[in-house]
């Protein structure tokens, strides 16, 4: 009895592949050539040979890889995974919504019924979907797709727009460098690959009309923030979306090759080319060469600015000589109502009726300002930040006609409350006055303030040495790469690029068209990205 159990197991076993010269039945066929491999109605995993295989996979949901050879494989009625491994092989997939990956030969692949997959590979391939809306998979140049369904779709793991003449326009604005894009979950990435130095170009930090001592001292603080970004681990934007610095204000503001065509541009090409290569380190590493706008009076120092910041011999508090911007100080009177609403809509209320509000303003060193507001409950005291969040957010929504508050008639400020250094009080009359100083975090170089430096006399070195405290530039010892990734886009849900002159697209199998002009329109799909013909 145990031997009958024991035969009927065997059996069953071996009756998952039916080898030719056993089966007992008419040899199954596949492009009418008899099948040297034969599956079951149920879900097969087949491997051929190396040699030229004819797998003939019937029913069920199956995956087969041809392996070696010239592989002829028709897959059948189920949902198939087939492979045709490193020959020129010829896939069918059947009915059911299969996936085809012809390998990197010159293959043949067939949707036929069903919502399928097909990748072609590397090789010159004919690429039949067949019936129904299909994804073909890394399409290169050298493919053949006679009958594309109107419903097809293009997919790549990553598409690459290199311009062989002229740029490439996205957004905005004109690129010089290979435009790469990929997808995320929350939308398109595109970035441009360009070198250090040509990406300084495209910087627009600092108006190209002052003087050329700022703006040699603001090439080098530039470059060196970038070479402190690449030289320590992503973080933020950079470490998400995987790439070295980003285009916003978040990073350094970076506007591509049409920067320079602009009125004094050529004078911003002089400071780049005149700082070639030129950082500032400290201890031996690229220093955080952060600045801002305006400071006013004085920069801050970063424990001061970025609570739980240890301090940093280079980030403290210069003074500033006659700065000369409308942002280095600033001043409005409001309601108290309205200051109370502001705070209110940012989640921040206070027990009983509030009778004052001051600013605790601290010394140097000892930490960020904070706001007491006292009531009948009592004191309570908010971060600065806090409160500047709540002004900077819900101020205009709530008092667009008092927020941002106009320097001058019809020119507003930026923002409500443009830097960390403001104190806000009450007055006996029941009104609230804010007053503060600067634009920015007032960290580091102040650009008005080196503007200032600079028309007073100040070489760069005296610039730079005032605002990091003692730093001196000098020679890249090769923190900076040879190429950036550099962010010019994020959670994108569709991206337009628009060469205007040749070009060539690559895909991650290889070159999927080349010509002059003309767009192309892209959609996230999941972790791929789609060309839309």
């Amino acid at each position: 009895m145990r031997h009958i159990k024991s035969s009927i197991i065997l059996a069953l076993v071996f009756s998952v592949v039916v080898p030719l010269g056993q089966a007992m039945a008419a040899t199954p066929t596949c492009r009418g050539m008899a099948a040297t491999m034969v599956g079951t109605d149920g879900n097969d995993r087949l491997t051929g040979t190396s040699r030229d295989d004819v797998i003939v996979a019937k029913g069920g949901n199956d995956v087969v890889d041809g392996a070696g050879g010239d592989d002829t494989i028709c897959g059948g009625a189920g949902d198939d995974v087939i492979s045709g491994g490193n020959g020129s092989d010829w896939l069918s997939g059947g009915d059911g919504d299969d996936d085809l990956d012809g390998g990197p030969q010159h293959d043949t692949l067939k949707g036929d019924a069903g919502l399928d997959r097909l990748r072609g590979g590397t090789g010159g391939d004919l690429i039949r979907g067949g019936d129904g809306p299909d994804d073909i998979v890394e399409s290169n140049r050298s493919d053949r797709l006679p009958e594309a369904d109107p419903e097809d779709r293009f997919v790549y793991q990553r598409l690459t727009l290199e311009p062989k003449s002229g740029r490439i326009g996205f957004d905005l604005y004109e690129y010089s460098g290979p435009i790469e894009v990929r997808s995320a979950s929350d939308g398109l990435i595109v970035v441009e690959h360009v070198a250090p130095e040509t990406y300084l170009l495209g910087i627009d930090e600092m108006p190209f009309s002052w003087d050329a001592a700022a703006l040699q001292a603001q090439a080098i603080a530039a470059r060196t923030y970038l070479a402190n970004l690449v030289a320590f681990p992503r973080w933020g934007l950079m470490a998400t979306y995987g790439f070295d610095i980003c285009d916003t204000t978040s990073c350094q503001v970076y506007e591509g090759a049409g920067v320079i065509d602009r009125t004094a541009g050529d004078a911003w090409r002089s400071a780049v080319r005149a700082t070639a290569g030129q950082i500032l380190l400290f201890e031996g590493r690229p220093a955080a060469a952060l600045y801002h706008a305006a400071a006013g009076s004085a920069t801050r120092s970063i424990q001061d600015v970025w609570p739980g910041s240890s301090a940093v011999p280079y980030l403290q508090a210069v003074p500033i000589d006659n700065e000369g911007s409308v942002y280095s100080h600033w001043r409005y009177v409001i309601p108290r109502d309205a200051f109370l609403d502001i705070l209110a809509a940012s989640g921040i209320t206070f027990e009983g009726a509030v009778s004052r509000v001051r600013t605790e303003v601290t010394p140097t060193g000892g930490g960020p300002y904070r706001i007491k507001v006292t009531t009948d409950a009592g004191v309570t005291a908010l971060d600065i930040e806090e409160v500047r969040a709540a002004l900077n957010e819900q101020g205009p929504l709530l008092y667009p006609a008092l927020f941002p508050a106009e320097y001058a008639p019809g020119k507003r400020y930026p923002a409500v409350a443009m830097s960390p250094t403001f104190t806000v009080r009450t007055r006996s009359s029941g009104r609230v006055v804010i007053e503060g100083e600067g634009y920015g975090h007032q960290l580091g170089m102040s650009q008005y303030g080196a503007w200032s430096m600079a028309k007073a006399g100040s070489s760069t070195a005296e610039i730079l040495s005032h605002f990091y405290r003692g730093l001196t530039s000098t020679a890249d010892p090769g923190f900076l790469p040879d190429e950036l990734e550099v962010g010019i886009g994020w959670q994108w849900r569709s991206v337009t690029l628009v060469p205007d002159g040749r070009y060539k697209l690559r895909g991650a199998d290889g070159l999927a068209a080349k010509g002059s002009g003309g767009s192309f329109y892209m959609l996230p799909g999941g972790s791929e990205v789609i060309l839309v013909p």
